[in-house]
């Protein structure tokens, strides 16, 4: 994965704001055979600089990033602050004023 600055920074904000989210257990790649999938496809068409990333969450759990890697399972909750964590993410890395301070 070859990242600019400003993919980083978005990835590592992401990173800050979601405990549920691992920055360094993520994988980037270009699988070729995944080039016909949408994601793929709507970059290649787009422009060569849009950042399209798959945000995939493990039905089995998100570990609790400690030496005994215990994994708590999602909930509805999870998945809720998982998005409001993203939603953050982006008002803060487009300087958007938010609602949701917490």
């Amino acid at each position: 994965f070859d990242a600019n600055a400003k993919e980083l920074q978005f990835l590592r904000q992401f990173d800050a704001n979601a405990k549920e989210f691992s920055l360094q257990n993520s994988r980037f790649c270009a699988d070729p055979t995944k080039a016909g999938t949408g994601r793929r496809a709507l970059g290649d068409y787009l422009d060569p600089t849009p950042q399209c990333f798959t945000l995939e969450v493990s039905f089995f759990g998100v570990s609790d990033g400690l030496a005994q890697r215990v994994a708590r399972p999602f909930t509805e909750d999870t998945y809720r602050s998982l998005g409001e964590s993203l939603g953050r993410t982006f008002a803060d890395n487009y300087k958007v004023k938010s609602k949701m301070q917490k």
